[in-house]
C-alpha cells in the first residue's frame, strides 16, 4: 500500500483537465504505462490485466491484441481508475482478423454501463446492465453502418456531455445516443476485442469542464454531500472517510471488495448496514486504515467511531420492531402436548421451518403462508382425534411368544437361523433391509406399547450391539431409531416403550455383524449352518399395550367431565373458559370466549353434534394466531410478565409456560430479578431442559447437518450408523455436562475430559472403554482432543464427505465460537476446489488463491483456524497425511499458521492456546448467540453494550455458561420487545 495522497492532491486529480492522456505517436509504452494516473497505487499489473501475454506492444510501439486463448472468445485491457466530468477520448484502430473490437466504458468494479461495439459493417452503442445502478435490460441502440475495412488503420472518437455519448469514425460518420445512466463518473474504460487480432495506437483521454451538462456533477463531491446527508451533516466523519478511505475503497479495483463510492448510505438497507458496520469494526481494531498508509491521531479515530457508532446505533434502534414470532415445528408439537397432556409426534406433520442467522426460532424466518393454515387445519384434527379417543376402549394385547411364531416363514431360508433348543432364533445380517421384522406382529390400535426383547450374543466370546427400530416394515416404510443395546455374551433383556401407529411393528437387527448374510450363501451354494461368524439370538418377546389408559387422560382434561352424548350448548362455554388461557398462555379475554363460544353455537344450529362442533371450533382455536403465536406485548419499556414467563419457557423448555410461571406472571412477581434467577435454575434441573440441548446446541453447532454428506465408503470404510449416532451423543452429552456442573464456557474451547462410549473411542484411539454406554473420560494432558471443536460431529459437519476444506472449517470457527461473520466472497471470483489426483494441497491452492488483493484481506483471517484443524479428516479422525481416491502419493499435512493478529501456531494445541487468551470475544459470540436464540430475533448494532455487559458479568464468575444463561435472562435485551 503506497502513502496517503494529501486531500489536495486528490482534490487537483479529480477536477485536471486532462486525466489521462497517452501522447502520440505512440501511446503504450512500457514506461508510460508504468507511470500513468495511479493515483498513489502502482497500476502497472492493473492495466495488463490477467492475460498479460494477449497483450504485447510490437517493436513499431503498437498495442497489439491476440487472442491465443482456446476457448475464450473475448480480451480485454483496462486503463487505470479516473474521475470525470466530461468524457473525450479517441484511438486508431486496424482490425486484422478480429470479429470487432470494443471500446467499453466501466462503472467501478461492477462491469461497463455502456460500450461502442466496432466490426467491419458498422458501429454502434450497446447499453449494458448493472447492479448498483439498477439498470435491469441491457438495449442495444441503431447501428451505423459504414464500411470499416480490416488492416486499414481507422480513427475513433468519442464525446460523453450529460446523457449524450457521441461515436465518430475517420471525422465523417457520426452518430449520437442517449442514455441517462451516462451521468454517472466512470471507474476505467477499457478496450477489448472479440476474435483472433487487433491493434490500437495513439490513445488520449481527457475529461474537461467545458464538457459538462449541467446535470452532471462533481462526483467527489457527490459523494460527500451524500455521506454529509445521511450522517446529519458530520463534517468530521466525512472528512475522515475521504481522507483515509476513499483512495483505496473506490474505483475500479478496490481493496478487499468495499466501495465506499457504491455503497449506499440508506441505513435501512440492510446489506448497507453491514458494510458500515465492518468500516466501523476495521476501524475499531487499527485494521484500518494500514499503518503503511496513514498514521491516525488517536483523537481524529476516536470522533470518527463515536459518530459513526452513535448513527449505526440509532438506525438499528429506529429499525427495532416487536416481530410477532410464530412457533416453529419443535415448539409447536412441544406446546400441543403440554397444553393437552399427551405424547404424539407433530413436527413431522409441518413443513420445515427458515433459519435466520443460525436458528429456526428467529421470527423474521417464521412467516405463515395460506398452504401453512391448511397443514396446520390438519394437524389440528388429528391432535383432537388423539386427545379424545376412541368410542370404545382399544383391544389390550398382552404377548409372550418367540420371534420365530413372528417371523414370515419364507424369511428363515435367508436371513435366519432357527435352534431347537432355548437359544432361539439367530440374527447374522445388519443389513437394514434384512428381514428381521417381526411381521406377524403389527399394531392394530395406536397407543404406547412395552417392548421386552430376550437376546444373547451367539459363536462369539464379545459383546454384540442390537439397533432397534419401529415403524412401518417395508423397504421404502418409515422407521425410527430407538438406541443402541450392548448385548453380552450372558445375555440381557432390553425394555423399550413406544407409540406405535396402526400397521407398525418393531425391527431388531444386530450392528456391525456380517453386512448380508444372502452373499455368504450364494458363495459355493453354502447352507446357512456352515456360517460360523458372530450373531443376535433373541429367545422371547413380549409384547404389552396399549399402556395409555381408557378414556385417554387427555379427554378429561379437555373437557372436564362433560359427556359428549349428552352435553348441552352451555357445557362448551365451560370447556373454553377452561382451555382458551392455558392455549393463549396468557387471560382469555371475556370478549375472546365469547367469540368461540359464539361460533360453536352457530354450528350446532346448523344441525351438527355437540362434538363435531365442538371439534371444528377447537381447531380453529388451535389454528389462531393467539395460539400459533408468541404475543409480548409491553407494560413500560419492559414486555409483560406473561410474555416474560413465555420467552423464558421458550427459551429454555421450547414449551409453554408451566402452572407455576403463568401463577407468578399473574401475582406480576416474575420480572424480579430474585424470582427470575429461582425460576431458571429450577428449570434448568427440570428434563424438560433437554429441549435446550436439542434447540440450541444443535443448531450452534450444527449438529442437524449430520446427514448433510455422506462419507465416501472407499475412503472411510470405518464410518457407519452406529459412529454417526455416537457422534451426536457425545456433543450432546459434553453440552449438558458444561451446564449441568456450571463448568467455565473455557470448556468449549479446550477441555481435559471427553464424554464418549466405546465406539467413538475407538474411533480417536482411547483405549480401556468397554460398552455402548456413555461416560467420562479423563484425557491425556497432550491429547488433541478437548473442546467442542476437535468432536468428531463438528469435524464431519465442516467437510464434505471426501474431502477437507480449511475455509469452511475456517468460516464454522468465526461464527460458531468467536461470533465474527466474515463477508460474503467477492462476485466473479472462483471457489477454490480441492485437487481430486492429490497433486495439491488445498492449502497450496490457496496460497495461489491469496495472491489476489481481493481475497487477501478475508482468508487472511479466514484460513488460519481451518489450518489448524487440517489433522482431522472428513469423519474426524486424525492424520498426519492426505488421502485422496486413486492417488498413492499422499501428500503430508500441514497444521501451522499465523492469525490475523500474528500469533504462530503449529496445530490445533497451539490454537487452543490463542483462542483462550481470546476468551472475551468466544464469550461474547456465544452471548450473542444465547440472546438470539432466547428473545427470537437477531442482535444488532444498538445490542453492542449490554451484550458487552453479559460478557463482563460473566467475567467476574470465570465465564461460567450457567450463569451466563442467567445474565442473558436478566439483561434488558431479555425483558424489552
Amino acid at each position: 500500500m503506497s502513502k496517503k495522497i494529501p486531500v489536495s492532491t486528490t482534490a487537483q486529480l479529480f477536477v485536471c483537465f486532462v486525466f489521462f492522456v497517452v501522447p502520440p505517436p505512440r501511446a503504450f509504452t512500457q514506461d508510460i504505462l508504468s507511470e500513468n494516473f495511479s493515483r498513489g497505487k502502482s497500476s502497472i499489473a492493473k492495466w495488463r490485466t490477467q492475460f498479460p501475454s494477449m497483450w504485447t506492444v510490437t517493436e513499431e510501439g503498437v498495442l497489439r491484441a491476440t487472442n491465443n486463448a482456446e476457448g475464450r472468445s473475448g480480451i480485454g485491457i483496462k486503463s487505470p481508475k479516473f474521475d470525470t466530468v466530461g468524457l473525450q477520448a479517441s484511438f486508431r484502430f486496424r482490425i486484422i482478423d478480429a470479429k470487432n473490437i470494443q471500446f467499453k466504458l466501466n462503472y467501478e468494479k461492477n462491469g461497463h454501463i455502456g460500450r461502442f461495439i466496432i466490426g467491419r459493417d458498422g458501429f454502434f452503442f450497446q447499453a449494458n446492465k448493472n447492479r448498483v445502478l439498477e439498470i435491469d435490460t441491457p438495449k442495444n441502440f441503431g447501428k451505423h453502418r459504414v464500411a470499416i475495412p480490416a488492416n486499414q488503420w481507422h480513427q475513433f472518437s468519442v464525446v460523453v456531455k450529460g446523457q449524450t455519448i457521441t461515436g465518430t469514425l475517420n471525422d465523417q460518420a457520426s452518430r449520437e445516443y442517449t442514455y441517462p445512466p451516462l451521468e454517472n463518473a466512470f471507474g476505467t474504460f477499457e478496450l477489448s476485442i472479440q476474435g483472433n487480432s487487433a491493434e490500437f495506437d495513439d490513445v488520449v483521454l481527457q475529461s474537461s469542464s467545458s464538457l459538462r451538462d449541467e446535470k452532471v456533477g462533481n462526483h467527489a463531491s457527490e459523494m460527500r454531500a451524500a455521506l454529509a446527508t445521511a450522517f446529519d451533516g458530520n463534517t468530521a466523519m466525512t472528512d475522515f472517510i475521504a481522507n483515509n478511505c476513499l483512495d483505496c475503497h473506490s474505483g475500479s479495483n478496490v481493496e478487499g471488495s468495499l466501495d465506499l463510492e457504491s455503497l449506499g448510505t440508506r441505513l435501512t438497507d440492510a446489506e448497507n448496514m453491514r458494510r458500515w458496520v465492518l468500516v466501523h469494526d476495521r476501524v475499531r481494531k487499527g485494521e484500518m486504515p494500514p499503518d503503511d498508509y496513514s498514521v491516525l491521531e488517536e483523537s481524529e479515530k476516536r470522533e470518527f467511531l463515536k459518530s459513526l457508532s452513535q448513527t449505526l446505533n440509532d438506525a438499528h434502534r429506529s429499525q427495532l420492531e416487536t416481530v410477532l414470532r410464530r412457533l416453529n415445528r419443535i415448539e409447536y408439537e412441544n406446546t400441543i402436548n403440554d397444553l393437552f397432556g399427551i405424547d404424539m409426534r407433530l413436527a413431522e406433520l409441518l413443513p420445515e421451518d427458515a433459519t435466520k442467522d443460525g436458528f429456526d426460532n428467529n421470527g423474521e424466518a417464521l412467516a405463515l403462508s395460506a398452504e401453512q393454515i391448511e397443514v396446520y387445519l390438519d394437524a389440528a384434527g388429528k391432535v383432537l382425534d388423539r386427545v379424545i379417543g376412541t368410542k370404545t376402549p382399544p383391544e389390550r394385547i398382552s404377548i409372550d411368544t418367540t420371534p420365530r411364531e413372528l417371523i414370515a416363514e419364507n424369511m428363515y431360508s435367508r436371513w435366519f437361523k432357527l435352534m431347537e433348543n432355548e437359544t432361539g432364533t439367530i440374527i447374522y445380517s445388519s443389513h437394514p433391509n434384512a428381514g428381521s421384522q417381526l411381521s406377524g406382529l403389527k399394531i392394530r390400535d395406536e397407543g404406547t406399547y412395552r417392548f421386552r426383547l430376550h437376546a444373547k450374543t451367539y459363536q462369539t466370546t464379545e459383546p454384540v450391539l442390537m439397533q432397534v427400530q419401529t415403524g412401518v416394515m417395508r423397504r421404502d416404510g418409515k422407521k425410527r431409531f430407538l438406541g443402541y443395546h450392548t448385548i453380552p455374551t450372558e445375555g440381557r433383556v432390553v425394555e423399550l416403550n413406544d407409540y406405535m401407529h396402526t400397521g407398525e411393528s418393531i425391527y431388531p437387527r444386530p450392528f456391525g455383524t456380517l453386512p448380508n448374510i444372502a452373499t455368504f450363501l450364494r458363495k459355493g451354494e453354502r447352507k446357512i449352518e456352515e456360517y460360523d461368524g458372530p450373531g443376535l439370538a433373541i429367545s422371547r418377546i413380549e409384547v404389552e399395550g396399549p399402556l395409555e389408559s381408557w378414556p385417554p387422560p387427555s379427554r378429561l382434561k379437555l373437557l372436564g367431565g362433560v359427556d359428549l352424548e349428552q352435553a348441552t350448548d352451555a357445557e362448551s362455554q365451560a370447556i373454553f373458559q377452561r382451555l382458551l388461557p392455558r392455549a393463549f398462555r396468557r387471560p382469555a379475554r371475556p370478549e375472546e370466549i365469547e367469540k368461540y363460544t359464539e361460533k360453536f353455537r352457530e354450528l350446532t344450529e346448523s344441525g351438527r353434534t355437540f362434538e363435531d362442533s365442538l371439534r371444528w371450533t377447537l381447531r380453529a382455536v388451535l389454528c389462531s394466531p393467539e395460539f400459533l403465536f408468541i404475543e409480548e406485548p409491553t407494560t413500560g419499556e419492559n414486555i409483560s410478565d406473561f410474555a416474560l414467563a413465555n420467552r423464558l419457557s421458550y427459551f429454555l423448555w421450547s414449551t409453554m409456560p408451566d402452572d407455576e410461571l403463568l401463577e407468578l406472571a399473574s401475582d406480576g412477581t416474575l420480572h424480579e430479578p430474585s424470582v427470575l434467577r429461582r425460576q431458571t435454575e429450577r428449570m434448568l434441573a427440570h428434563p424438560k431442559s433437554r429441549a435446550l440441548t436439542v434447540g440450541f446446541a444443535h443448531q450452534w453447532l450444527d449438529l442437524r447437518d449430520i446427514d448433510a454428506t455422506s462419507p465416501d465408503t472407499k475412503l472411510y470404510p470405518k464410518f457407519d450408523e452406529h459412529l454417526k449416532h455416537s457422534m451426536v451423543s457425545e456433543s450432546e452429552r459434553f453440552f449438558e455436562t458444561v451446564l449441568a456442573e456450571n463448568r467455565s464456557l473455557r470448556e468449549f474451547i479446550d477441555s481435559d475430559w471427553l464424554v464418549i462410549n466405546r465406539r467413538l473411542a475407538d474411533h480417536y484411539g482411547i483405549d480401556g472403554i468397554k460398552g455402548d454406554t456413555f461416560r467420562r473420560v479423563q484425557l491425556p494432558a497432550d491429547s488433541v482432543r478437548g473442546g467442542v471443536m476437535t468432536q468428531a460431529s463438528v469435524l464431519k459437519v465442516t467437510a464434505n464427505g471426501a474431502n477437507t476444506s480449511p475455509v469452511t472449517r475456517g468460516v464454522w470457527m468465526l461464527e460458531k465460537v468467536m461470533g465474527i461473520h466474515p463477508p460474503p466472497p467477492p462476485p466473479n471470483i472462483p471457489a477454490v476446489v480441492p485437487d481430486v489426483t492429490g497433486a495439491n494441497t488445498l492449502r497450496q491452492l490457496l496460497a495461489k488463491h491469496r495472491g489476489e488483493d481481493s481475497c487477501n484481506a478475508c482468508h487472511r483471517m479466514i484460513d488460519p483456524p481451518g489450518f489448524a484443524l487440517e489433522q482431522f479428516d472428513a469423519i474426524g479422525s486424525w492424520r498426519s497425511k492426505y488421502q485422496f481416491q486413486g492417488s498413492r502419493k499422499l501428500l503430508p499435512v500441514d497444521s501451522s499458521g499465523e492469525t490475523a493478529g500474528g500469533d504462530r501456531f503449529e496445530g490445533i494445541r497451539d490454537y487452543k492456546k490463542i483462542l483462550l487468551s481470546e476468551i472475551d470475544q468466544v464469550a461474547y459470540g456465544l452471548a450473542g448467540k444465547l440472546t438470539t436464540y432466547a428473545t427470537g430475533r437477531s442482535m444488532g448494532f444498538s445490542d453492542r453494550s449490554e451484550l458487552k455487559q453479559i460478557v463482563k458479568k460473566s467475567e467476574a464468575k470465570d465465564y461460567s455458561f450457567r450463569e451466563m444463561i442467567h445474565e442473558v435472562i436478566q439483561s434488558p435485551l431479555f425483558r424489552t420487545p
